[in-house]
C-alpha cells in the first residue's frame, strides 16, 4: 500500500489515516492494471561538520544520533529512482558533497535494481547542476512559482565504480 512504506525495513513511516484511504482507489486501480506500488524510501543524511561528504543512510543508531545538516530523501520504484529533496548546507556548495550524495543514492538504486532517476527542481535552484550529472530535461513548468520555472530532468544509471556505496 502506497502508506506502508518503510525506512531500511526498521521503523515503519506513519501515514496519516484519510491520506491512506484517499489512495486507496488508485492503487485499487493502479494494481487493476498490473502494477503494485512498492516504494522503497531512499535517505542520506549529511551528519558531519568536519566531514561534509560523510553520508549514511538514516536508520543506524550511530547516525541517527548526529545532528542531521542536510542530505537526501528519494525513493526507489518501479526500476525508477526519484529524487525528492537534495539539500546541501551553503557553506559546503561547491565543494562536491551534492554530488557524492547524488552518486552514493544511484549506486544504492542501481544495486536496488534502478535503471532510472528522475529529478525536478526550480529555475532558482539547481538545474545545472543536474545537467552536469547526466540528467536530460523532459518537461518544465513555467511561472511556477510565478516568475519561475519548475524544471524536470531524468536520466539512465549506470554501474557505480567500486567504493561508490561503502
Amino acid at each position: 500500500m502506497p502508506g506502508a512504506a518503510s525506512d531500511e525495513g526498521n521503523t515503519p513511516i506513519a501515514v496519516p489515516h484519510w491520506r491512506m484511504g484517499i489512495m486507496k482507489p488508485l492503487e485499487e486501480a493502479t494494481v487493476a492494471q498490473g502494477f503494485t506500488w512498492n516504494a522503497v524510501p531512499i535517505v542520506l543524511g549529511l551528519v558531519s561538520a568536519t566531514e561534509p561528504s560523510a553520508s549514511w543512510p538514516l536508520g543506524n543508531d550511530a547516525v541517527d544520533a548526529q545532528p542531521i545538516e542536510g542530505g537526501l530523501i528519494g525513493q526507489m520504484n518501479w526500476q525508477w529512482l526519484r529524487i525528492e529533496i537534495l539539500a546541501v548546507p551553503a557553506r559546503y556548495r561547491g565543494q562536491g558533497v551534492g554530488t557524492q550524495l547524488m552518486q552514493f543514492a544511484e549506486a544504492i538504486a542501481w544495486k536496488q535494481g534502478c535503471r532510472k532517476a528522475w529529478v525536478d527542481t526550480f529555475s532558482f535552484q539547481a538545474p545545472r547542476f543536474y545537467e552536469k550529472l547526466g540528467y536530460q530535461r523532459f518537461g518544465e513548468l513555467p511561472d511556477y512559482p510565478p516568475g519561475a520555472t519548475r524544471f524536470f530532468y531524468w536520466k539512465h544509471l549506470t554501474a557505480p565504480h567500486e567504493g561508490e556505496t561503502s
